[in-house]
């Protein structure tokens, strides 16, 4: 590795360590290939043994190549890992470096992310031979809900669900405190010395990238005017607002003293759970101050708000101001996704996993080939049922799915008792629950029994009956069910035998003995699709209601439908916002639905007068718009609206369905913002 600045990045060590506090117990700074560049521990470099870097860097091997082997290094960003002793949290440091966190085994990751991240950008840019500064803003998250859980021996990739959030951001502070000038220099990288003050409020727009996230955050940037004169129309800029910067001058005192003001009136106007940051600016002006830094952290502590002090003339933590502000926000969306295991202790029996394909006839002709095979006794493999194979069929379903035609996976419940029987609870991709019952030797009237009584109390809708022996009259019994039991439970018979070919490794072998009828089969489809747009529908809105509990309150008391729209009144009657869903698009609308015709036409008409300045403060608000405002109106028709289309996703692709809400929400708020006033101005 090329030379770089390594005063500069034990400095920055240290101040992480600091900032950390009790749950540290080391830091790494490793190259590509896990050789360890840079370390700290808790107490102090002297202290460190031998074997314990040697044992964090065959971990960090470890890890590293597992990440190499199914991504690429450079596109898989942060993730955990945890042992009996310590949390593990990696972060990329840009394309030569990782960043390895190790904190004490109790400790949550989550209020610790936002440091890793802003320390590992800083480590990037050392890397590059960038000046940085080695200080890491003081970051109070409060109460932090845990999304991050403790999986043993597992790597969890960290993932921000969605690729792009849209927040309005307000500056508050007293007049001449550096505001515009930070706004200036986190937007445009300059600082200009002709100081203007802001007349009223100055809107502007940037986003910050989250690239190892595969995110970014978009600001909408609102510079409020600090001078008392403004303070009777200071609150119309309040509304909601997500995020609030409270900015003072290190210099001035009563800049200070005033920001308790600025932050109950903020408060008292703005969301009730808007996110605000404490800024000391113009430490260039460091001989001059006379607010010390500890004055400035005890009451960022009492307001519970994070702290950092700036620079808008040397830029000095200008970006890291607005990307901890975005890590504060974004973090409430993290989601860990499991990538793999690197060792494990589980009961596992030596049966390798290799393509069996679906029809008994080929897979016993494909194994003849490979030489003479002999028929293994299920109980040499398996001794028990519940102990032995239900664990082994949940790690490898591909084996049961490739002998149906469907495919189904194991909830994480596993082996259920509830009901004193023993069997598999899983699920298909219409999250119809299936059970899955086995039993060796002879099968008996009690085995169907117990089957039919699992299937009624976990009200499945698929029972998967699996045997070692099978009698005719209980494929007749499963036929005959399967033409005439309600109309969507299906049942099925699997053969389950083990077979090895000389001293290979066993190969066990499911195939279909029954199942429904291909006309069966289509009814009990027909009826299983019209029930799961239904229930897909239902699952939709109430993901989209619980998403807005946090970004748009407002309408959060909407009740989900199985319908594809829901509504919500605005203050006038007969004006209705609402959020509508089809199976490949989706939109928002604002509705004019009045029991009067003519009362409909003229509120749209009024609204038409105004068109192309709701046009363009809508689009000035919500940004990359595919598809523009459609002013749908109809002279023959009752009702006529203004909508926004999404048309690239919809109820069908339920991987899109975060994103897409996420949309749906940030748009209604742009059309809530930019029809407000004329739907409270409305004549008619």
């Amino acid at each position: 590795m090329s030379s770089f600045d390594k005063d500069r990045l034990n400095a920055l060590l240290k101040w992480y360590r600091q900032e950390i506090g009790r749950d540290f117990a080391a830091a790494f700074v490793l190259d590509r290939e896990g050789q360890v560049i840079d370390y700290l521990t808790k107490t102090s470099e002297e202290e460190i043994e031998v074997d314990f870097v040697d044992n964090i860097r065959e971990i960090m091997g470890l890890i590293l190549k597992k990440i190499a082997e199914d991504f690429t290094l450079g596109n898989f960003g942060a993730g955990t890992f945890d042992t009996t002793e310590y949390r593990f949290i990696f972060c990329e440091a840009g394309p030569k470096a990782i960043f390895v966190t190790l904190l004490d085994a109790l400790s949550l990751v989550e209020p610790v992310f936002p440091y890793t991240y802003l320390t590992a950008e800083k480590i990037a840019r050392i890397f590059e031979g960038q000046p940085i500064s080695p200080v890491i803003p003081k970051i109070f998250s409060g109460k932090s809900d845990q999304k991050i859980y403790r999986k043993m021996d597992t790597i969890q990739r960290l993932n921000v669900p969605f690729s792009d959030y849209i927040y309005k951001l307000i500056l508050g502070g007293d007049g001449a405190v550096g505001k515009t000038s930070m706004v200036q220099r986190f937007v445009e990288g300059i600082f200009r010395t002709d100081y203007k003050a802001t007349i009223g409020t100055s809107i502007t727009k940037k986003e910050c990238q989250f690239e190892g996230l595969d995110s970014k955050v978009r600001f909408i940037i609102w510079d409020l005017a600090g001078q008392p004169q403004f303070n009777r129309i200071r609150h119309h800029y309040y509304d909601d607002a997500d995020a609030g910067i409270l900015v003072y001058d290190i210099t001035r005192r009563d800049t200070f003293e005033n920001i308790k003001k600025w932050y109950l009136e903020i408060k008292d106007k703005a969301k009730q759970n808007i996110l605000m940051i404490l800024v000391g600016n113009k430490t260039d002006l460091n001989k001059s101050r006379v607010i010390t830094v500890t004055e400035a952290e005890n009451l960022a502590k009492e307001l519970g708000l994070s702290y950092i002090e700036t620079s808008a003339m040397t830029g000095e933590n200008i970006n890291d101001t607005f990307k901890m502000m975005a890590l504060q926000l974004i973090k409430q969306f993290f989601k860990p996704i499991e990538i793999s295991k690197i060792e494990t202790n589980k009961f596992v029996p030596e049966i390798e996993s290799r393509e069996v394909s679906k029809e008994f006839e080929e897979k016993i002709e494909k194994i003849s080939e490979i030489g003479k095979f002999k028929k293994i006794p299920i109980t040499s493999v398996w001794k028990s049922v519940e102990n032995d194979f239900y664990p082994w069929l949940e790690k490898n379903f591909d084996y049961l799915n490739e002998a149906l035609d469907f495919q189904i996976i194991p909830l994480d419940k596993g082996t259920l008792t509830n009901v004193n029987i023993n069997c598999v609870l899983a699920e298909d991709k219409f999250n119809n629950k299936t059970i899955i019952y086995s039993q060796f030797g002879k099968i008996s009237s009690t085995n169907l029994v117990d089957l039919l009584r699992a299937i009624s109390f976990y009200n499945a809708k698929k029972g998967i009956w699996i045997c070692e022996e099978i009698l005719p009259e209980y494929e007749k019994i499963i036929s005959w069910l399967n033409e005439n039991s309600q109309i969507d439970v299906s049942f099925y018979i699997l053969k389950l035998e083990v077979f090895q070919v000389k001293d290979s490794p066993l190969t066990p072998i499911l195939i279909k003995i029954c199942g429904p009828s291909a006309e069966s089969k289509k009814v009990r489809s027909l009826k299983i699709e019209l029930d799961y747009v239904d229930k897909r529908r239902m699952e939709f809105w109430e993901k989209l209601i619980e998403k807005m509990y946090t970004l748009f309150p407002e309408h959060a008391n909407i009740s989900p439908q199985k319908t594809s729209w829901i509504f919500i009144s605005s203050v006038k009657k007969g004006l209705r916002y609402a959020y509508v869903i089809n199976n490949n698009s989706a939109a928002i609308k604002l509705y004019f639905d009045y029991t009067d015709r003519e009362i409909n036409q003229k509120r749209f008409k009024e609204f038409e007068t105004y068109k192309d300045e709701i046009n363009k403060a809508f689009q000035n608000i919500y940004y990359e718009l595919q598809n523009s405002l459609e002013w749908d109106y109809k002279e023959n028709r009752n009702f006529q609206s203004i909508t926004y289309r999404f048309d690239e996703a919809g109820l069908e692709d339920e991987m899109s369905w975060e994103q897409l809400q996420y949309k749906m929400i940030d748009a209604m708020k742009c059309l809530v913002e930019t029809t407000k006033m004329h739907v409270e101005d409305l004549k008619y």
